[in-house]
């Protein structure tokens, strides 16, 4: 087995400059990439962690069935702020300084800041959970109320 110093001195000279050259700056800054970190950290500040909204947008038109000839039918709903059981929804949020997003009964570690929900009767609370860079965790939660949700008994 060949050393260190005989596998250099194989080397080409151009190929030893430039393993010269970036030891010499390893030697240089490895010293000083704590004050680096520092420094950087010191002038570029992470935004600090908060949920600028959280709202659940109903969707202007819901799906009702198919004619006789196999087109889907859709029906407009009146206002704004109402659901319909089974309908879908958009959640949107707005969210800064986080690393994590998970929205509970939606999904964990969410990209984006929207998701198309299907509203269910039986579980209408959203739960946002943003989770800094720093561990630290902020949450927020909406409900849709009962007088705000069309089930099937009253279509």
């Amino acid at each position: 087995m060949q050393s260190f110093f005989e596998w250099l001195s194989e080397l080409d000279k151009s190929t030893q400059l430039v393993l010269f050259i970036f030891v010499a700056i390893g030697m240089v800054v490895i010293p000083y990439l704590s004050l680096i970190k520092r420094y950087i950290l010191f002038f570029i500040k992470p935004q600090p962690l908060k949920i600028e909204y959280f709202v659940l947008e109903s969707s202007p038109h819901v799906f009702i069935g198919k004619d006789s000839e196999g087109v889907d039918l859709y029906a407009e709903i009146a206002g704004d702020g109402i659901f319909i059981d089974g309908s879908s929804a958009t959640l949107i949020w707005g969210v800064t300084g986080a690393r994590n997003i998970d929205i509970e009964p939606v999904g964990k570690s969410l990209k984006g800041n929207s998701a198309t929900v299907i509203i269910n009767a039986s579980n209408l609370c959203y739960s946002l959970t943003a989770t800094g860079f720093n561990g630290k965790k902020i949450s927020s939660t909406l409900t849709i109320q009962n007088s705000d949700l069309i089930t099937d008994e009253e279509q």
